[in-house]
């Protein structure tokens, strides 16, 4: 018999910080669709629900500052680490309170990492997925691209095998997780490693397919080069389509259609992608909302160690170009940083 347990208040007590978690996170209903994962900064390569139908989506939302979630968060992954080995799931790991590089460093200290689990960053993430806090919390989005279930990713069921978080347990109870769309079982371990990205509806780099293809037997390679002409064929239909949507569309356009042509640009879709990024750069408002993404990127990379330089820097894409979304984001990111540094600051 199982028997659910809901942590219904943790003593964050780090920094001098309390807070209270509910027992219920409430989160998106069954059925509806998720919000679009648009606003949210990846580390590396990012993805999108439409891009991962087909397959079951665990998105899992966080905060790194909280001491007493982070006594039993490394159970939590290690309990999803198991539940989607082998399987077509992919999980998206977003923090709700740090930037994408020390977000999947402080997942990477708890050992979840893998070409199955994105990391990202997101500050309005646990909002938009109607959360009530921001904290450990969970949604499973089914191959139809709909929500499946959610919840408050620190309550657990007692079952007879021990205590399973409910995260990889409500995972484990899917009647479908979907499949995957290139792997197959038979395929060769190194032929699964070049075309796993694919499955995430990523890329895998110029120099990696080089690199691997090389160790390939000639049957391997002819089998990954009719996948890849295939991936790519959608890969221009989705970036023509994101191309025409809103703001966040058209910069997931814009990247994607910046990788195929520079990876694959002697192919007839890298010339596709050339011309996608010719019209997409005659849109002012785009122009404006692609320099802020590159100075909010600089400001995280260029002053990753330096707190208060990095704050200056983020502020700095405020200044110079507001109403983007990249200005709001750096602003929030600046915000969280001082109300950090300010909480150190004082006296316990």
């Amino acid at each position: 018999m199982r028997r659910r347990i809901l942590v219904t208040a943790l003593a964050c007590l780090g920094l001098g910080m309390l807070c209270a978690a509910p027992a219920s996170a409430d989160g998106p209903a069954a059925g509806s669709t998720p919000p679009s994962l648009g606003p949210v900064a990846w580390a590396g390569q990012g993805t999108s629900f439409e891009a991962l139908k087909g397959k079951t989506v665990l998105v899992l939302t966080y905060v790194t500052w909280c001491p007493k979630c982070n006594a039993w968060s490394g159970e939590v992954v290690s309990g999803l680490n198991k539940a989607i080995a082998d399987k077509p799931v992919v999980v998206l790991a977003i923090s709700t309170d740090t930037p994408p590089a020390k977000a999947q460093a402080y997942m990477e200290e708890r050992k979840f990492v893998g070409p199955q689990v994105l990391h990202g960053y997101d500050p309005t993430i646990a909002k938009r997925l109607d959360f009530t806090n921001e904290f450990f919390n969970y949604a499973i989005i089914g191959p139809d691209g709909k929500v499946a279930t959610a919840g408050d990713a620190s309550s657990y069921y007692d079952v007879a095998s021990g205590k399973i978080y409910s995260p990889a347990y409500d995972l484990g109870q899917q009647p479908d997780l979907g499949k995957f769309r290139f792997l197959t079982d038979d395929m060769s371990g190194a032929l699964k490693q070049l075309i796993f990205p694919m499955e995430l509806g990523s890329f895998p780099s110029a120099a990696e397919i080089i690199r691997l293809k090389k160790g390939l037997p000639g049957d391997d390679r002819q089998a990954f080069d009719r996948m890849l002409s295939s991936f790519l064929d959608e890969q221009i239909t989705d970036a023509t389509r994101l191309a025409e949507g809103d703001t966040f569309e058209k910069l997931a356009a814009f990247d994607k259609a910046t990788f195929l042509t520079g990876a694959f640009k002697g192919t007839e879709q890298g010339k596709k992608a050339r011309k996608i990024l010719t019209d997409l750069n005659k849109e002012k408002d785009l122009k404006k909302e692609l320099a802020a993404k590159r100075l909010y990127d600089d400001a995280l990379k260029l002053a990753r160690d330096d707190a208060a330089r990095q704050t200056e820097l983020l502020r700095n894409v405020t200044r110079k170009f507001p109403g983007t979304h990249y200005a709001k984001l750096a602003g929030s990111v600046a915000e969280d940083a001082e109300k950090v540094r300010d909480t150190s600051a004082s006296p316990e």
